[in-house]
């Protein structure tokens, strides 16, 4: 295991940053998971650490020793690509072997039975003398991951491993890497764009946006304090509701699986909304509608429930109940976290003109 110290790592193509000033560490033996949007810079991180890339500036320490200019064959990590170069007419045996046929680190071990032990804990000890171009998109999946595990790399970096497979194989695959890695115990760069994934496997998260990291914790705390909206939207499976309050210069988020639709009337802690379409998802039921939460135009807000009875009809109102301790407030400029006072100060006043008072 080893640690991994990243100092205002920098790369620019073309005079446009792909990764700007990261300043990053990485504890041994840590999964961390690297979450982001297309284009946020997630690869490039990942290349520059593996040698594929020269950073435009930083340094990069493994270790005690830095790594910046060596390289890939001199850095001892393991990497996998989301489409692994495997050979189809090679076995699974033969994939397995070779890292430990060409890396000096490795001189002397039992290879055999290194082979064996990483097959029965990747599960393709039944294949080993299967060729590659035989198996499914999950089985050669879980050859690459192997062929990056056998040499017991001190770093392993997984570059979207799990993107290009079915959502049962991705389960499955989700379900044993984790264990798999913290049972080597190799210090792990994971990147994804996927938040689901990135919650189900992570120590902590690291979040870029555009080349820079925005916030890097453990799931729960980036869930509870978010540094910025876009960090929110990021961390979210579904859609994060924002509404602008002008004069406030404040805007309010919430989740979509933070808000519920009620045909009750109950109190009116909200204004009544109007469905503009209702579909299920797998179980549960992604609702658009539309409401006025103050002057202006209506804005449209999305609903995710998992314990609906039906699904909503265009054009049938509907009480909104939105659980308060899911609700954020940003500052409408920068995106970043406003004092939730101001946007409580915001709602007291609106609710009694919901509730048909005066402003």
């Amino acid at each position: 295991m080893s640690r991994v110290v990243l100092t205002g790592l920098t790369k620019i193509f073309s005079g446009e940053p792909a990764v700007s000033e990261i300043d990053l560490e990485i504890a041994s033996g840590e999964l961390l998971v690297v979450l982001g949007a297309n284009g946020s810079g997630k690869t490039t991180l990942l290349r520059l650490l593996a040698g594929l890339e020269q950073p435009t500036r930083g340094r990069i320490v493994v270790g005690e020793r830095e790594v910046t200019q060596l390289p890939p064959h001199q850095r001892f990590m393991g990497l996998v690509f989301q489409d692994p170069p495997l050979q189809p007419d090679w076995s699974v045996r033969q994939h397995l072997a070779f890292p430990l046929s060409v890396d000096r680190h490795v001189a002397g071990i039992d290879r055999s039975k290194r082979i064996a032990e990483t097959a029965e804990a990747i599960g393709v000890q039944d294949w080993l003398d299967r060729p590659v171009g035989d198996l499914s998109g999950g089985m050669r999946q879980r050859v690459a991951l192997g062929r990056a595990m056998v040499r017991r790399s001190s770093v392993l970096m997984l570059d979207e491993p799990l993107a290009s497979l079915d959502v049962d194989s991705r389960w499955e695959l989700r379900r044993q890497l984790r264990p798999w890695i913290k049972h080597w115990g190799a210090t792990t760069v994971h990147v994804t764009h996927d938040a689901v994934e990135a919650q189900w496997l992570g120590d902590r998260i690291a979040v870029l946006e555009r080349g820079r990291l925005a916030q890097v914790a453990a799931y729960d705390r980036l869930r509870s304090e978010p540094a910025s909206l876009q960090v929110l939207r990021t961390l979210s499976p579904w859609p994060v509701n924002v509404a602008a309050v002008e004069k406030a210069g404040i805007s309010l988020a919430v989740p979509a699986e933070a808000v519920r639709l009620v045909t009750e009337a109950g109190v009116r802690d909200w204004p009544t909304a109007t469905i503009v379409a209702s579909r299920w998802v797998h179980r549960e039921l992604l609702t658009e509608f539309r409401w006025q939460l103050g002057e202006g135009e209506a804005v449209r807000w999305w609903s995710v429930a998992a314990d609906a009875e039906r699904a909503w009809l265009a054009g049938e109102p509907a009480q909104v109940a939105i659980d308060a301790k899911k609700t954020y407030w940003f500052e409408t400029a920068s995106g970043r976290p406003a004092a939730s006072e101001r946007g409580a100060s915001w709602l007291e006043a609106m609710r009694r003109s919901w509730r048909g008072g005066e402003l």
